[in-house]
């Protein structure tokens, strides 16, 4: 059985090939243009092990970017591409050049919240800010997107909030299932000497906290700054560095930098340039918490990084346990669930007191992470496409 992963938003694809070679299956990732260009470069697959020459070999590259394939080019320009292949896994634009070249969707999951392109808030909104010709474009893509997912074998997804809706709205069935999209397995050799002189310079701090979430106007900063302004204040002292990344929107960096002088502690805040998952996962050892996100939805691929690293993390979901536990299928790992600035302040300042709890809570973040995040996830997607795979055994048999 050969596999097929296509395309590479946020890495996940290059982390699931390398899960289901681990476990033993004949994965490759098939990259298009756009996978590794302009806004997406930050997500080339040696951007994310320190190990690429040992995964190059199922590494391969189509010379088009999937939105123009998926509106303008032939068939016969692309079929060749996927040859030889068993399974077909993607997200994004490639169901409808999959369809395209009469091949099968055999699992389809989205990356955005809304499925990208069919219901996210862009799509609700009418495309707002796009021009009248790309408002077309978008609409064609659209149509053509959600055409092509109706007819995948199976779709994955565990948000449960605006992309459940709409799975629901298309009257698609989903499988209540998570990516592992976060690949913990690999060594940290080969580093820069200037991420280890910055992480030297990190680790010279008592107090580490480190938030790599984007800066965009509906990722709210404020909890955690100033959760940690009062933690710095009541310590009085120069122990504390709060870790941020020059990543996201010029305004709503701007916005965040306004924030964090209001409460007087620009001196603690270290600002670091935008990072490779490579690089961000080196950072993390040794990082005493980590900020996620306050919007009361499921975290992203900065809470996966945490959990892969074994770092207490602050984010918040609107949700009991029992509720995560019904709509995720396991139950939730014990991060600290609150967008209380008070309540950051206070776990803080126990932590400063007594740290040996938050450090056996890492410890039982990074368990719950290989079961349900990490190889252990994958396990189940590597169930899902074996059944997927005997099916089509048993019906090209007949």
């Amino acid at each position: 059985m050969k596999v097929a992963l296509i395309g590479n938003m946020n890495n996940n694809n290059f982390s699931i090939m390398r899960y289901f070679r681990d476990l033993g299956i004949d994965a490759h990732l098939i990259l298009f243009k756009d996978d590794i260009t302009k806004s997406q470069s930050h997500f080339k697959p040696e951007f994310d092990t320190w190990e690429i020459e040992k995964w190059r070999p199922f590494i391969h590259y189509v010379n088009y970017t999937s939105h123009y394939a998926a509106l303008f080019y032939p068939a016969f320009l692309l079929k060749k591409y996927f040859n030889g292949y068993d399974i077909f896994i993607c997200s994004g634009h490639i169901p409808i050049i999959l369809n395209k070249c009469n091949l099968s969707i055999d699992i389809f999951y989205p990356y955005g919240v809304g499925i990208e392109g069919v219901g996210c808030s862009s799509v609700r909104t009418g495309w707002s800010n796009y021009s009248f010709l790309s408002k077309i474009i978008q609409s064609q893509l659209r149509r053509l997107k959600v055409s092509a997912i109706k007819k995948a074998k199976v779709c994955l997804n565990s948000e449960m909030s605006l992309t459940k809706q709409t799975f629901d709205e298309l009257d698609i069935p989903f499988q209540r299932v998570s990516i592992p999209m976060v690949y913990n397995k690999g060594n940290f050799k080969n580093q820069t000497q200037n991420l280890l002189k910055l992480r030297q310079q990190i680790n010279s701090y008592k107090y580490k906290f480190f938030c790599h979430v984007s800066h965009l106007p509906i990722k709210d900063k404020l909890p955690m700054v100033e959760g940690f302004a009062k933690f710095v204040k009541s310590k009085n002292d120069n122990n504390s560095v709060l870790i941020l990344l020059e990543y996201g929107s010029l305004k709503s960096l701007e916005s965040t930098k306004e924030i964090i002088e209001s409460f007087g502690v620009t001196d603690r805040v270290l600002w670091l340039s935008k990072k490779s998952r490579k690089e961000l996962m080196f950072l993390l050892d040794g990082v005493d918490f980590g900020f996620s996100e306050f919007e009361g939805i499921m975290w992203g691929g900065t809470g996966w990084e945490f959990l892969a690293s074994g770092v207490p993390f602050f984010h918040y979901i609107n949700k009991t346990s029992e509720e995560f536990e019904i709509d995720n299928n396991t139950p939730i790992p014990p991060i600290i669930n609150t967008n209380s600035s008070e309540e950051i302040f206070q776990h803080l300042k126990i932590y400063s007191e007594n740290p040996n709890p938050y450090k056996k809570r890492g410890v039982v973040m990074k368990d719950w992470f290989e079961k349900y995040g990490g190889i252990g996830l994958a396990k189940i997607w590597k169930e899902i496409i074996l059944n997927i795979y005997k099916e089509k055994q048993i019906n090209e048999s007949n």
